[in-house]
């Protein structure tokens, strides 16, 4: 009788033991993604309250990503996004900078303007459905902007349209 009970001992330690380790690494792992969350959103430059459209609904909050790493990550980082918020990649040189829906959960409308804001390209509706197709603009651009599904048609947006950037970006594009 002796021996059972010294048997069961450590094995009744050694799963108290185990479940304390896998208890604890779960709220270590827990905080660690979390911070790592809470660095990705506090990379991004945020400005409140812009409008990049004449005559249209100010953004409460517009992202600007120009770093590759934020770029890469884009909007894939939100669960959703709402018609007063808008994301605008600025590149340091004009290009055909093709965008993806890779880990996105909304569809969204895309606007490529170049290096003066002049909108080149438009795509209503890229949808995270369609991944992998790469969505190319015709001309190359400058600024790309991540807008709400929809957003394009309701507000009328269209091509040869200037985006207002003065005030957005600390170096302001201007038209000689």
């Amino acid at each position: 009788m002796k021996i059972h009970t010294q048997i069961k001992k450590p094995y009744i330690l050694g799963i108290v033991l185990f479940i304390i380790v896998c208890f604890l690494s779960f709220f270590l792992f827990q905080k660690y993604s979390f911070s790592l969350l809470d660095e990705q959103y506090h990379n991004l430059s945020l400005k409140k309250r812009v409008s990049l459209f004449k005559d249209t609904p100010v953004f409460q909050k517009l992202y600007l990503v120009s770093n590759s790493h934020d770029r890469a990550l884009g909007l894939s980082r939100f669960e959703d996004f709402s018609e007063k918020e808008a994301m605008l990649f600025v590149f340091e040189y004009p290009a055909a900078y093709s965008f993806w829906m890779k880990d996105m959960k909304f569809p969204i409308d895309i606007v490529w303007a170049d290096e003066f804001g002049v909108i080149v390209d438009i795509k209503e509706h890229a949808n995270p459905k369609d991944f992998p197709e790469t969505y190319i603009p015709k001309k190359e651009a400058l600024y790309v902007l991540e807008l709400t599904d929809g957003f394009v048609n309701e507000h009328e947006v269209q091509l040869g349209q200037t985006l207002v950037l003065d005030g957005v970006l600390e170096d302001k594009t201007t038209r000689e």
